[in-house]
């Protein structure tokens, strides 16, 4: 999956109808099944690939989970006594029709977590996937979910019927083949029944971001420049009715002074920044990388490591560049280099603005130590 950019994974879960179409008529609006990658898309995780990862990755007690009445409960059953994967009970839960969950999978294969960036680039979502594993003898799921779904089935077969929000009657149903993939809005319900003797699906759940989270990135940028709102609340405004009257006076001012004071493009940035910081850095060549830089010239041509999204920010007496794993930030003369680099994928050496050679070299080396670039 590494060869393939993110528009082109994106491409693929979404063919025939195209990322433009998607986005203007599916996106958070209705369902869609979609077929026209499945060849490609069925090789991402067979059930023989899937049964090797749960010999070989360790899962953390978290990532074990069983399906209860339309919830992902705790798969207490599942661990053994340090935590880890019981396959004796695994084995056992799902030949009795137990669907087991197998959270945050894209930790343990690097195509999942392919498809989580490019979904995350193209829909600005915290993307998580996991692995659903379930019998001919498993009982439907019905579920509603709390984040838009790409359900893509990867062996067997699985029925599912979609639900708009309040409504009885279906609005779409089909038996997923190895490679299709069905997508659910947000606040949808959906039934799930496997229809093989066993069915493998991942589910890639897309998080959107929320004004409260804009909201947070404001108060905690405005906080920062004005002491008023790091001081303490005043005495007794829990329990005593003077401290809360001073509460509700003191809280009403600030609200004043954070809606004169917030700077929108400088909290979008600082929630721009926190999202690509946690996100995980794909796997790439980091080690042999390091041994072409001592050759670095002039034209030598660089990119940006595979799913490494960038975020640019300036303050007052530096600039930072963000990337998925890290940050690397300097003076304000770099802020020209570091932009032209979170706009390119590819460039020269030479290419990059505001800087001479020496310093072109000392910062692209930089870069690819930090995992940012790597050598093309």
């Amino acid at each position: 999956m590494g060869s393939f950019s993110g528009d082109e994974l994106f491409q693929a879960l979404v063919s025939p109808a195209g990322t433009e179409n998607f986005l203007a008529h599916y996106w958070r609006q209705q369902s869609g099944i979609f077929r026209g990658s499945s060849r490609q898309l069925a090789g991402i995780l067979s059930i023989a690939q899937f049964d090797e990862l749960l010999q070989f990755c360790p899962m953390k007690p978290e990532q074990l989970g069983l399906i209860k009445n339309g919830e992902v409960e705790p798969g207490h059953q599942l661990r053994t006594a340090d935590g880890g994967l019981d396959r004796g009970r695994l084995e056992q839960l799902y030949s009795a029709g137990e669907t087991v969950v197998f959270q945050a999978f894209e930790r343990c294969w690097g195509p999942l977590l392919s498809i989580c960036r490019a979904l995350e680039q193209i829909l600005g979502s915290r993307v998580s996937s996991r692995v659903m594993l379930s019998s001919q003898a498993s009982r439907p799921i019905d579920y509603r979910p709390a984040a838009d779904l790409f359900v893509l089935q990867t062996h067997g077969a699985g029925h599912l019927q979609v639900h708009p929000p309040g409504e009885a009657a279906a609005s779409l149903q089909s038996t997923l083949q190895p490679g299709e993939v069905i997508y659910i809005p947000e606040g949808w319900t959906y039934r799930s029944a496997p229809v093989a003797p066993t069915c493998l699906q991942v589910v890639f759940a897309c998080e959107a971001f929320r004004w409260v989270d804009l909201l947070g990135c404001a108060v905690r940028d405005v906080a920062r420049r004005d002491e008023r709102f790091r001081r303490a609340l005043p005495l007794g405004w829990a329990a005593r009715a003077e401290g809360a009257a001073a509460l509700a006076e003191q809280f009403a001012a600030l609200v004043e002074v954070l809606v004169e004071q917030v700077q929108l493009k400088e909290s979008a940035a600082m929630l721009v920044q926190e999202f690509v910081e946690g996100l995980a850095p794909l796997p790439d060549d980091r080690f042999s990388q390091l041994e072409r830089l001592a050759s670095l010239d002039a034209e030598a041509q660089i990119a940006r490591r595979p799913g490494a999204l960038c975020s640019v920010r300036w303050e007052s007496e530096a600039v930072t560049i963000s990337y998925p794993g890290g940050r690397f930030g300097g003076p304000l003369s770099i802020g020209p280099a570091l932009e032209y680099i979170a706009r390119q994928e590819k460039f020269t050496v030479s290419a990059l603005p505001g800087l001479d050679l020496q310093s072109q070299l000392v910062l692209v080396r930089t870069l690819v130590r930090r995992g940012l670039l790597r050598c093309a």
